[in-house]
């Protein structure tokens, strides 16, 4: 019996932080595909490598995700465009998280190379949309067939899987995931949560300046002002 893989990617476009973009259908319906984004993560995955990590104490029962992270690409968005990384409106890196959400995890399981590309080309149309939508607030989270792993995506270039802690719910009650993060290992550290610091660092520095320079405008207009008054006064004075 071949396994079900259904494909899921945690991203960001120009204008909204780092969420789910594509996630399973029975996820979506339960209304907990932003979890993956909060299980998901860290610095780019080397070379060879996949990442292993499981969810527990869902509603659904416990999920296994198989995820690698990679740096975005400008020809995914453009074909046209130089082989480049994609960056957002502030220059930073953007990064797919890609992977599989399964929903049991069998006792001997082979990740390879080839997987992966099958999941990329899966997420790509919809993160194309997703790029494109102009929503300041919010944007909708879609689901993509999923993959069957028989031989097809068991063969070829076999990567090392690195298990990592398991990211656990609070109870089946409540939907938010537990505010203690779990350790990563060597191969992949926390960064999307360091560059939406990052974002709000450079927001507050933004607006502070801003305050800054309205402050000087404001000083400079009640200077000339002063001037203004002060050169009428001298005239009068002048032609008594």
């Amino acid at each position: 019996m071949a396994i079900q893989a259904h494909p899921f990617l945690v991203s960001r476009n120009r204008s909204l932080d780092y969420r789910t973009v594509v996630a399973p259908s029975f996820l979506i319906n339960e209304g907990i595909s932003s979890v993956l984004a909060r299980a998901a993560g860290g610095n780019l995955t080397l070379p060879g490598y996949a990442i292993c990590r499981e969810i527990q104490r869902t509603q659904l029962g416990d999920l296994t995700l198989i995820f690698h992270v990679i740096e975005a690409n400008q020809k995914d968005i453009y074909p046209d465009k130089a082989d480049e990384v994609l960056i957002d409106p502030f220059g930073r890196e953007i990064v797919f998280i890609e992977g599989v959400v399964l929903k049991e995890r069998p006792d001997k399981f082979v990740v390879t190379q080839e997987l992966f590309d099958s999941i990329h080309e899966r997420i790509l149309n919809s993160y194309r949309s997703f790029w494109e939508d102009t929503n300041l607030f919010e944007a909708s989270v879609v689901s993509v067939d999923h993959l069957d792993l028989n031989g097809n995506h068991q063969s070829g270039r076999i990567l090392m899987l690195d298990e990592v802690e398991p990211f656990i719910l609070r109870n089946k009650l409540n939907k938010q995931p537990a505010t203690t993060e779990p350790k990563i290992s060597d191969i992949v550290q926390p960064s999307v949560s360091k560059q939406l610091e990052m974002k709000d660092v450079l927001d507050f520095l933004r607006s502070l300046l801003s305050e800054k320079m309205t402050l000087l405008l404001l000083v400079g207009i009640s200077g000339v002002v002063l001037l203004v008054l002060l050169i009428i006064k001298l005239s009068k004075l002048v032609f008594r």
